[in-house]
Protein backbone atom coordinates (compact mmCIF):
# COMPACT_ATOMS: atom_id res chain seq x y z
CA UNK A 1 0.00 0.00 0.00
CA UNK A 2 1.81 3.21 -0.98
CA UNK A 3 1.69 6.00 1.57
CA UNK A 4 2.39 8.87 -0.64
CA UNK A 5 -0.34 10.62 1.57
CA UNK A 6 -1.22 10.47 5.66
CA UNK A 7 -5.10 9.84 5.75
CA UNK A 8 -5.42 11.00 9.27
CA UNK A 9 -4.25 14.40 7.78
CA UNK A 10 -6.85 14.10 4.53
CA UNK A 11 -9.51 13.21 6.86
CA UNK A 12 -8.41 15.66 9.41
CA UNK A 13 -8.87 13.23 12.55
CA UNK A 14 -5.92 11.99 15.10
CA UNK A 15 -4.69 8.53 14.62
CA UNK A 16 -6.43 7.43 18.14
CA UNK A 17 -9.51 8.95 16.47
CA UNK A 18 -12.49 6.44 17.37
CA UNK A 19 -14.62 4.72 14.05
CA UNK A 20 -17.25 7.35 14.92
CA UNK A 21 -14.95 10.54 14.42
CA UNK A 22 -13.60 8.97 11.36
CA UNK A 23 -17.04 8.70 9.82
CA UNK A 24 -18.18 12.06 10.69
CA UNK A 25 -15.07 13.77 9.17
CA UNK A 26 -15.23 11.80 5.98
CA UNK A 27 -19.16 12.54 5.65
CA UNK A 28 -18.07 16.21 5.91
CA UNK A 29 -14.99 16.61 3.87
CA UNK A 30 -16.85 14.22 0.95
CA UNK A 31 -20.03 17.04 0.81
CA UNK A 32 -17.21 19.42 0.78
CA UNK A 33 -15.54 17.87 -2.09
CA UNK A 34 -18.23 16.47 -3.12
CA UNK A 35 -17.47 17.19 -7.72
CA UNK A 36 -21.22 18.71 -7.65
CA UNK A 37 -20.55 21.00 -5.42
CA UNK A 38 -16.95 21.75 -6.19
CA UNK A 39 -15.69 22.35 -9.68
CA UNK A 40 -12.77 20.53 -9.97
CA UNK A 41 -12.58 18.78 -6.30
CA UNK A 42 -12.98 15.33 -7.97
CA UNK A 43 -8.68 14.30 -7.02
CA UNK A 44 -9.80 15.43 -3.67
CA UNK A 45 -12.85 13.38 -3.17
CA UNK A 46 -11.45 10.25 -4.18
CA UNK A 47 -8.27 11.12 -1.97
CA UNK A 48 -10.90 11.70 0.82
CA UNK A 49 -12.89 8.29 0.01
CA UNK A 50 -9.92 6.65 -0.26
CA UNK A 51 -8.90 7.35 3.16
CA UNK A 52 -11.98 6.32 4.90
CA UNK A 53 -11.96 3.27 2.68
CA UNK A 54 -8.45 2.45 4.46
CA UNK A 55 -9.54 3.82 8.04
CA UNK A 56 -13.19 2.86 8.19
CA UNK A 57 -12.26 -0.87 8.24
CA UNK A 58 -10.12 -1.99 11.17
CA UNK A 59 -8.00 -4.43 9.78
CA UNK A 60 -7.26 -2.13 7.12
CA UNK A 61 -6.42 0.52 9.83
CA UNK A 62 -4.10 -1.98 11.94
CA UNK A 63 -2.31 -2.82 8.42
CA UNK A 64 -2.30 1.20 7.47
CA UNK A 65 -1.07 2.06 10.93
CA UNK A 66 2.03 -0.38 10.93
CA UNK A 67 3.43 1.04 7.19
CA UNK A 68 2.52 4.51 8.35
CA UNK A 69 4.67 3.64 11.75
CA UNK A 70 7.54 2.34 9.69
CA UNK A 71 7.32 4.97 7.08
CA UNK A 72 7.78 7.92 10.06
CA UNK A 73 10.78 5.53 11.80
CA UNK A 74 12.07 5.60 8.11
CA UNK A 75 11.96 8.68 7.74
CA UNK A 76 13.53 9.65 10.80
CA UNK A 77 16.81 7.13 10.36
CA UNK A 78 17.33 8.90 7.19
CA UNK A 79 17.17 12.59 8.28
CA UNK A 80 19.73 11.66 11.19
CA UNK A 81 21.91 10.16 8.43
CA UNK A 82 21.94 11.90 5.70
CA UNK A 83 23.85 15.71 6.50
CA UNK A 84 23.69 16.56 3.31
CA UNK A 85 20.35 18.12 3.02
CA UNK A 86 19.96 21.38 5.31
CA UNK A 87 17.01 20.31 7.37
CA UNK A 88 18.72 17.08 8.31
CA UNK A 89 21.73 19.37 9.24
CA UNK A 90 20.20 21.48 11.31
CA UNK A 91 18.21 18.30 13.05
CA UNK A 92 22.22 16.86 13.35
CA UNK A 93 23.14 20.17 15.14
CA UNK A 94 19.77 20.09 17.27
CA UNK A 95 20.38 17.27 18.07
CA UNK A 96 23.89 17.07 19.25
CA UNK A 97 22.86 20.17 21.56
CA UNK A 98 20.32 18.47 23.26
CA UNK A 99 22.71 15.36 23.79
CA UNK A 100 25.42 17.26 25.40
CA UNK A 101 22.56 19.16 27.32
CA UNK A 102 21.42 15.81 28.93
CA UNK A 103 24.60 14.60 29.36
CA UNK A 104 25.75 17.84 31.51
CA UNK A 105 22.66 17.72 33.25
CA UNK A 106 23.19 13.42 33.72
CA UNK A 107 26.39 14.39 34.99
CA UNK A 108 25.15 17.31 37.80
CA UNK A 109 22.40 14.72 38.76
CA UNK A 110 24.97 11.82 38.85
CA UNK A 111 27.54 14.30 41.48
CA UNK A 112 24.68 15.93 43.42
CA UNK A 113 23.29 12.22 44.60
CA UNK A 114 26.72 11.27 45.29
CA UNK A 115 27.43 14.07 47.37
CA UNK A 116 23.81 13.23 48.90
CA UNK A 117 24.83 9.55 49.44
CA UNK A 118 28.39 10.53 50.83
CA UNK A 119 26.76 12.80 53.33
CA UNK A 120 23.67 10.19 54.35
CA UNK A 121 26.56 7.84 54.55
CA UNK A 122 28.15 10.41 57.55
CA UNK A 123 25.30 11.18 58.93
CA UNK A 124 24.50 7.23 59.41
CA UNK A 125 28.23 6.52 60.59
CA UNK A 126 27.52 9.53 63.22
CA UNK A 127 24.82 8.18 64.57
CA UNK A 128 25.98 4.59 64.67
CA UNK A 129 28.78 5.96 66.28
CA UNK A 130 26.76 7.93 68.78
CA UNK A 131 24.03 5.59 69.45
CA UNK A 132 26.93 2.43 70.55
CA UNK A 133 26.98 1.17 74.39
CA UNK A 134 30.61 1.33 75.93
CA UNK A 135 31.80 -1.13 76.47
CA UNK A 136 31.23 -2.03 80.28
CA UNK A 137 34.60 -3.49 80.12
CA UNK A 138 36.48 -0.89 78.90
CA UNK A 139 35.19 1.44 82.40
CA UNK A 140 36.45 -1.50 84.65
CA UNK A 141 32.97 -2.88 85.63
CA UNK A 142 32.41 -6.54 85.33
CA UNK A 143 30.33 -7.77 82.23
CA UNK A 144 26.43 -8.78 83.51
CA UNK A 145 26.44 -12.33 83.95
CA UNK A 146 24.49 -14.60 81.27
CA UNK A 147 26.18 -12.71 78.45
CA UNK A 148 28.81 -14.02 76.42
CA UNK A 149 31.78 -12.24 78.00
CA UNK A 150 31.22 -13.37 81.63
CA UNK A 151 33.94 -15.01 83.25
CA UNK A 152 33.03 -17.13 86.25
CA UNK A 153 34.52 -16.13 89.53
CA UNK A 154 37.44 -17.88 90.34
CA UNK A 155 37.36 -20.35 93.32
CA UNK A 156 38.51 -18.92 96.50
CA UNK A 157 42.02 -20.48 97.70
CA UNK A 158 41.81 -23.45 99.78
CA UNK A 159 42.86 -23.39 103.21
CA UNK A 160 45.07 -26.03 104.56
Amino acid sequence: MPLATNYYHVLGVTQGASHAAVRKAYLSKALENHPDRNAGGEEDFKLVHKAYEVLGDPEARRAYDVDLLAKQMEESVRIRTHPSTSTSGDVQSHLGRRQAEAKAQSEVWMRHEEEKAGAGQQRRYASARASRRPDPTSYGQPPRPGTARAVPPADPPKAG
